[in-house]
């Protein structure tokens, strides 16, 4: 199985959170960025936030991009979860919600 971080929208005042994306790294050297909820967002805007947040350039290293993501996206309603295994994922389903972890 694969690793990857979640990008989640945090609602701080319920503790849960709603997965935007999730960043896996491919068969090949290249990130991969999809959008699992129907929020508006679209990938290419996706992929500006996360490189205009993270120093580490994805094409140069990206097994370090994915593991910068948690410390670069950490704010009160955006935040990236630790690098983990596909089968240990709390948000399995795009309309999963969840306690924030």
């Amino acid at each position: 199985m694969g690793s990857h971080v979640d990008i989640i929208r945090n609602e701080p005042l319920a503790g849960l959170g709603h997965r935007l994306a999730q960043v896996t790294l491919n068969d090949g050297p290249n990130l991969r960025v999809e959008i699992e909820t129907p929020v508006g967002t679209d990938e290419d805007k996706m992929w500006l936030y996360l490189c205009s947040r993270v120093a580490v350039d994805p094409k140069q290293d990206p097994n370090a991009f994915l593991h910068a993501l948690p410390d670069a996206i950490d704010s009160t309603y955006v935040i990236a979860t630790s690098v983990h295994d596909d089968s240990e994922c709390p948000y399995v389903h795009e309309e999963d919600t969840g306690p924030l972890r």
